[in-house]
């Protein structure tokens, strides 16, 4: 079977989804407004190529620390619907319908956090691969 594998953000999606969340957290009182400016200047950091992803990952998931799994994953529903999913390009909607149709497993991969990565997937009809490195930037 045939892989068609695609990248998520501003590939699928418009805009980065590991902010877009950022922003749900603050929109839904899970976190302060201080928090997109801290996860904009990770991401200055991420294009800077000085990003320290652990350094990332604990700021990300401070406001769901006190959550169980089960608590966060019914959240993605949510998010999905009222950030994400409106800001699926409807070429890549398209594309991916094209893809399905010739027979191809489609395929996910992001450096964006699992559980956000997974809903996505599960919106889109894709599998995920995904791979973490905790190897600092040099």
């Amino acid at each position: 079977m045939a892989l068609a594998i695609f990248d998520l953000d501003e590939t699928l999606v418009a805009g980065d989804s590991a902010s877009l969340f950022c922003r749900f957290l603050v929109d839904h009182g899970f976190a302060g407004d201080d928090f997109v400016a801290g996860d904009r200047a990770f991401s200055e950091q991420y294009s800077a190529g000085t990003l320290d992803m652990r350094d990332y990952v604990c700021f990300q998931l401070a406001p769901l620390a006190h959550m169980s799994t089960r608590q966060v994953d019914a959240l993605m529903p949510v998010f999905i619907k009222e950030y994400l999913a409106p800001r699926v390009y409807t070429d890549a909607r398209e594309l991916l319908a094209a893809c399905r149709a010739q027979g191809k497993r489609l395929v996910i991969i992001s450096a964006t956090a699992a559980f956000i990565v997974r809903a996505i997937a599960k919106e889109l009809g894709l599998r995920m691969f995904w791979r973490l490195s905790w190897k600092k930037p040099r």
